[in-house]
């Protein structure tokens, strides 16, 4: 099981936390997160993936998610 951060607030340090305590639980944790932001439900509303925001930024940390999604199935069937 993997979990992936989302929704979560703009405090790296709240992040850090959640990220470990999710690890010191055993669970392993994806890299990057989406944050709550008006820009990815916009994105959404208009059809748009979360890595297709109007902010460069947004996109970034959106792409980071995904790949580490990516990076993980790769490892499972490699």
């Amino acid at each position: 099981m993997l979990f992936a951060l989302c929704r979560v607030g703009t405090s790296q340090l709240e992040i850090t936390e959640a990220r470990r305590y999710l690890e010191e639980a055993g669970c392993r944790v994806l890299a990057g997160e989406l944050l709550e932001q008006v820009a990815y439900r916009r994105a959404s509303d208009e059809g748009r993936a979360a890595t297709e925001t109007r902010y460069p930024s947004l996109n970034r940390r959106a792409e980071m998610l995904a790949q580490s999604v990516v990076n993980s199935i790769a490892a499972l069937t490699g």
